[in-house]
């Protein structure tokens, strides 16, 4: 059986050519986000809403917007969101509704 790794000379300029191309699409990410840098990157780390770890008196509730804020204070803010979100779904569904 013949050896079918080897790629004739056209192939290996087209080859060559993605190579540079993709090597410098490549470069202009880095040096934009160099000059830009994202907001939102960096790690995420994600909690489920039934998480055990959310039951432990020492987890910071919501941090990031809740800062200072008591648990209670949380909780009426995440009821006043529920209440909101079911009244807009409900708007929503007698709007498609006609």
């Amino acid at each position: 059986m013949a050896n079918d790794k080897h790629l004739t000379a056209q192939q290996e300029i087209e080859l060559e050519q993605l190579y540079k191309e993709l090597m410098n699409l490549a470069t202009e990410v880095v040096l934009d986000y160099e000059e830009n840098p994202s907001e939102t990157s960096g790690s995420v780390t994600e909690v489920h809403m039934d998480s055990p770890i959310l039951d432990n008196e020492d987890y910071p509730y919501n941090t990031e917007f809740g800062d200072g804020m008591t648990p209670e204070e949380m909780n009426e803010i995440d009821e006043e969101n529920q209440i909101s979100f079911e009244d807009q779904a409900t708007k929503d569904r007698k709007r498609r509704s006609g």
